[in-house]
């Protein structure tokens, strides 16, 4: 009851008041931060406001806003040790904004993507590492000082599909590899920049991705595809 929801339109404000309960338009991301302690949400609109939540009380947290003219936000994330949070917005030139969580309502650093992002995923050991995923990319950022750094990943030909969702491996020892699942059904597996292998998963897109590590059997990969299958690696 905290988050927003109902139908998104993306016509129009929902309400004047920004004081009043939080989001002022549809929300059209949300995400659980790695220590599931909190909850980041964003909104439609020319500038676009983030809130985190306590995800136990509901209680906001902290409130961002995204420059003017950004519209929705597109995909959101929280870092490893709940630091930072990072909106896509969908602005004529899309970027990724990153703010502090316990810092100022404005974004501490922002990098162009200028492709639709529609996922993005901190790095589970690096809260400087971040990467998004979307129309006919894949790209790594980089925090350096103040600076949001990118790095495009490249195919064979230099081409990438479109990626649909993204996850940083759930094992120290391969912490820079980052699997993603794109537009033709494959899991796609990243390294420094460069794809090194890729999976075939589903017919039809892959819509999710998640990295986490068994007890037993290691490190898992699970996989939802769009034919309604989800697959454990």
């Amino acid at each position: 009851m905290y988050f927003g929801g109902g139908k998104t339109s993306f016509s129009g404000r929902k309400q004047d008041d920004e004081s009043k309960d939080g989001h002022s338009d549809d929300v059209t991301a949300l995400c659980v931060s790695f220590s599931r302690k909190m909850v980041a949400s964003g909104q439609n609109g020319q500038q676009p406001l983030v809130f985190l939540w306590d995800a136990s009380t509901a209680e906001i947290k902290a409130k961002k806003r995204l420059p003017k003219g950004c519209r929705l936000v597109t995909a959101i994330g929280i870092s490893a040790t709940d630091q930072y949070v990072a909106a896509a917005d969908a602005a004529e030139k899309i970027c990724v904004h990153l703010f502090k969580v316990d810092g100022p309502e404005k974004a501490i650093a922002t990098v162009s993507i200028n492709m639709k992002v529609v996922h993005l995923a901190f790095n589970q050991f690096d809260d400087n590492i971040l990467a998004t995923a979307g129309k006919d990319h894949l790209a790594i950022c980089t925090l350096t000082g103040k600076t949001l750094d990118k790095k495009m990943a490249k195919g064979k030909g230099g081409t990438v599909d479109s990626q649909c969702a993204a996850a940083w491996s759930a094992t120290e020892a391969t912490k820079d590899v980052i699997f993603s699942g794109s537009s033709s059904g494959e899991v796609v597996m990243c390294q420094g920049g460069a794809i090194t292998k890729t999976y075939p998963n589903c017919k039809g897109s892959v819509h999710s991705i998640v990295m986490r590590v068994d007890k037993t059997d290691g490190e898992l990969a699970l996989v939802g595809g769009n034919d309604k299958t989800l697959t454990i690696y």
